[in-house]
């Protein structure tokens, strides 16, 4: 019996501890130096993310703050629960998509991170904040969802409303991260010298764009591939096939890189990924 009563005892003691700790966490009124929630890592982090190697300290989420409101809406986010993450979007934000189904179908125009990483929360002390996060994407490009980067830096604003903060998503902002330059040029170096064979590799699913007449005069051609170095669209005289396809933005991430003898031609690259691909060939002048 006695052995009965002390198992007993342990047990409430133990549910209390539990409710104690819990009223800790959920306190939140000391601002930023309160004990809150340590990310342990990269929140989001799945098997293989670009971010597994990182080594930055985790940002603090106090409870009831600026940051676990982005915590929470980017987890939502990455599980693809738009369910999840309606509720943490501003009043603004929620008239404008109506509701869940709304937000869930207007995701389709939208980019969805599969991993990320807060790296910062600044709040403004006026009822506004601001949290960066670097974001892992699915990578694609074609002529409707124009080009997804693999990496991005995200900037989310916040509000303080209803006593809690909540996402003002309609003015986020995503900073894409491009491949380097160089290796553009060693994409289209390889899609070249294997069109010489009559093979192609390093090259998008679609068909290429603006004047694929050029790629295939390439089968068979002898001669030194020469190519030069990359530049913007605005090394083109005619860039409207890869405009209108892709509207404005292709002005950043396309580069074209000029490809000399056996067949004078711009090939155009596009980052997929980590790697670039040639996405269409146009006319230019055989240099000297």
């Amino acid at each position: 019996m006695e052995r009965k009563r002390w198992a007993i005892a342990g047990g409430v003691l133990a549910v209390l501890l539990l409710v104690l700790g819990a009223l800790v966490l959920r306190r939140g009124d000391g601002g930023p130096e309160t004990t809150g929630v340590a990310l342990p890592g990269p929140v989001g982090r799945s098997e293989g993310d670009p971010f597994a190697a990182r080594d930055d300290e985790p940002v603090p989420v106090p409870p009831g703050s600026p940051a676990e409101a982005a915590v929470a809406f980017l987890d939502a986010e990455v599980a693809g629960d738009a369910e999840r993450s309606f509720p943490y979007l501003s009043a603004d934000d929620r008239a404008d998509h109506t509701d869940a189904a709304g937000w869930l179908e207007d995701h389709a125009d939208l980019w969805s991170p599969r991993a990320y990483t807060l790296t910062a929360v600044t709040d403004a002390g006026d009822g506004t904040a601001t949290a960066t996060a670097d974001v892992a994407l699915e990578p694609q490009i074609d002529e409707f969802v124009g080009l997804v980067p693999a990496r991005a830096a995200l900037t989310l604003p916040l509000v303080q409303e209803d006593g809690g903060w909540r996402v003002a998503f309609s003015e986020s902002a995503y900073t894409p991260q491009y491949p380097d330059d160089a290796g553009a040029v060693d994409a289209v170096r390889a899609w070249a010298e294997a069109r010489t064979r009559c093979e192609t590799t390093a090259q998008w699913d679609a068909d290429l764009l603006d004047s694929p007449y050029l790629a295939d005069s390439l089968c068979g051609a002898e001669g030194e591939l020469r190519l030069g170095r990359p530049d913007t669209l605005d090394g083109l005289d005619d860039a409207g096939a890869y405009l209108d396809d892709f509207g404005t933005g292709a002005a950043d991430w396309a580069r074209v890189v000029p490809v000399e003898g056996p067949v004078a031609l711009d090939a155009v690259a596009a980052p997929l990924g980590d790697s670039w691909v040639v996405i269409g060939t146009s006319p230019r002048e055989a240099g000297p």
